[in-house]
């Protein structure tokens, strides 16, 4: 299984197409994305990913509402962070760096 992580994209369409044109050709499963979306418009664009999506909203994501309504038809969006494990890897994706030196000596998560 092939995962891949993009955070910050911020309404960068040209990066974003450009993403999930290298996710898709790498035939990636899962991608991650780490907040700060900002626009439910971008869901067009990763819409076109052949992998499953899940976002956690970053702290620019002010349309959380509609961000759910587009994305919520074919990806997974938490409100504050994914906790999941892939290939017997404990991952943790959020966006605000708090309590993040906690959570690294914690050693609960491997990613």
């Amino acid at each position: 299984m092939k995962i891949g992580f993009i955070t910050d994209s911020h309404e960068n369409v040209g990066k974003i197409q450009a993403a999930v044109e290298y996710f898709n050709q790498m035939n990636v499963t899962r991608v991650f994305h780490g907040g700060d979306i900002i626009s439910p418009i971008m869901a067009d664009h990763f819409q076109k990913l052949d992998a499953q999506l899940e976002l956690v909203l970053g702290n620019n994501d002010g349309e959380k509402f509609f961000l759910k309504e587009k994305f919520g038809a074919f990806a997974r969006l938490h409100e504050d962070a994914i906790e999941c494990q892939v290939q017997e890897k404990n991952l943790l994706i959020y966006h605000k760096p708090l309590f993040l030196n906690a959570l690294i000596q914690s050693r609960q998560y491997d990613l």
